[in-house]
């Protein structure tokens, strides 16, 4: 089967919460497929980023991935946790979503990866930190994933609340023994923090080959 017939296949198919499977996954013909291009003026990006360097503000800085916009955008349903899984980064992002809504900490920690975890063991476990993690969460009318990309490692899921811009947020999976868990790994990482400022001050556009 070609790339191109992949990708019409994959297209057409509607996995479980809805959520549709619309790239392959790393090492299937990502390199030769799609991408997606992440613009802004390099004023608006951090001043140490290595890509706004030289560059006058109002010079636009482009970062290139290869990736998937989804239009019509995914609309993440909650799940129960009995129907969670981790085939995609989709529904590892709809896990996620809702362990946090329902405020389950055995069910947050099995989102993440488990060298990750003390990084928000003291959220998990602390109570009153869940819980007013919970009620933030449930305060959220829609949860929305525009785009997925590839970096490094690392499949970047472009989420968005409520529809605000101001309210997006580039979540980070690895996969692991088939299942797609979160990630802090890239936290320092600047060129994902330049990915978060354009994704929320710039643009950004589907490019096909």
């Amino acid at each position: 089967m070609t790339y191109r017939d992949t990708m019409a296949r994959l297209a057409m198919t509607t996995a479980v919460c809805g959520l549709l499977l619309a790239i392959p996954s790393p090492g299937e013909g990502m390199s030769d497929g799609p991408t997606v291009a992440f613009r802004a003026k390099a004023e608006v990006l951090p001043p140490e980023a290595a890509v706004a360097q030289g560059k006058t503000p109002d010079a636009i800085v482009e970062v290139v991935l290869p990736g998937r916009v989804y239009d019509p955008v995914i609309t993440v349903v909650p799940v129960k946790r009995e129907d969670a899984n981790w085939k995609t980064p989709e529904q590892a992002s709809a896990s996620d979503f809702s362990a946090f809504r329902a405020g389950d900490p055995e069910w947050i920690k099995d989102n993440f990866l488990k060298e990750d975890y003390s990084g928000i063991k003291a959220m998990v476990e602390d109570a009153t930190s869940r819980k007013l993690n919970q009620n933030n969460y449930m305060n959220y009318r829609q949860k929305t994933i525009l785009a997925r990309c590839m970096y490094k490692d690392s499949a970047l899921v472009f989420v968005r609340y409520d529809g605000v811009v101001e309210k997006g947020i580039v979540e980070v999976y690895q996969k692991v023994k088939h299942q797609w868990k979160r990630t802090n790994t890239l936290a320092q990482d600047e060129t994902l923090s330049v990915l978060q400022v354009m994704y929320r001050q710039g643009s950004f556009e589907q490019i096909t080959r």
